[in-house]
């Protein structure tokens, strides 16, 4: 059995800083068997369960909400390592762990497709990034050639990687236009 303390003061496991939380407000309990339980330790102002005044200790289902003054407890949350290792409770039926199963491979796929858009989205950045620098490349290039020409010297040794960079960008003319003229006055 595991106990959870919640409350204002820095004594409980859950900390919950409202003035209508009681110092030592409640407890939930999780049993040896899986199940779960919520027990109000006479607080001034009570604990909710699915918006319901409670007194004594209330058993829990996991879609049940816990509320201390005006804050819901993810109450389930406090658990979470624990119900990982655990049997299901007795409660679930193969149908309940058939509909859960399905439900979580739906979420994972919506957010597998949200994945999918922030990945394509990095990716697009890198391209426009490699793009930018590529193009940068391309017009100090050029501002070489026009410098070699100029020297009369030859610009085979610059050609390639010109080339290279033009045959990654088919679409842009002005890089198409200046490798003709430049394979033309070879």
């Amino acid at each position: 059995m595991k106990v959870i303390t919640i409350g204002r003061s820095q004594e409980n496991n859950i900390v919950v800083n409202n003035d209508k939380v009681s110092r030592v407000h409640m407890q939930i309990v999780q049993h040896d068997d899986g199940s779960y339980s919520v027990v109000d330790l006479k607080s001034t102002n009570g604990t909710l369960v699915n918006g319901q005044r409670i007194t004594g200790e209330v058993h829990l289902q996991p879609n049940d909400v816990v509320q201390i003054g005006s804050k819901k407890l993810p109450w389930l949350s406090y658990f979470a390592p624990e119900i990982l290792v655990t049997p299901p409770p007795p409660f679930w039926t193969k149908r309940k762990i058939l509909i859960a199963v399905v439900s979580a491979m739906l979420l994972a796929g919506a957010s597998g497709v949200y994945l999918k858009i922030v990945q394509d989205k990095k990716i697009e950045q890198v391209r426009i990034e490699e793009e930018k620098r590529d193009i940068e490349e391309f017009n100090n290039l050029k501002g070489t050639v026009a410098g070699v020409k100029a020297a009369g010297r030859p610009i085979d040794n610059l050609l390639p990687r010109m080339i290279q960079i033009a045959e990654k960008y088919p679409d842009n003319m002005e890089m198409q236009e200046i490798i003709r003229e430049l394979k033309n006055d070879r």
